[in-house]
């Protein structure tokens, strides 16, 4: 959608929401997600927690999947 569109009259919020996250969704795969979750090192400088966090970080972006089986999997 385009700036003129999300003005227009008949625009609604799941429109923009969905123009917002096509926009600045992520480029990568989720197979590269997955990749670098399950290959992820502590670094020699990261505390545990640090490690930790960006493992969380990692397993969130592969929660954005629509699929109701693989959420629950996740989960």
């Amino acid at each position: 959608m385009s700036r003129n569109e999300l003005q227009a009259e008949d625009a609604t919020w799941e429109g923009f929401q969905s123009a917002f996250r096509n926009r600045f969704k992520d480029a990568h795969t989720d197979h590269y997600h997955f990749l670098k979750l399950q290959t992820a090192e502590q670094g020699k400088t990261e505390g545990p927690e640090e490690f930790a966090d960006r493992c969380k970080n990692l397993a969130q972006v592969m929660l954005k999947v629509n699929n109701p089986v693989a959420q629950r999997i996740h989960k």
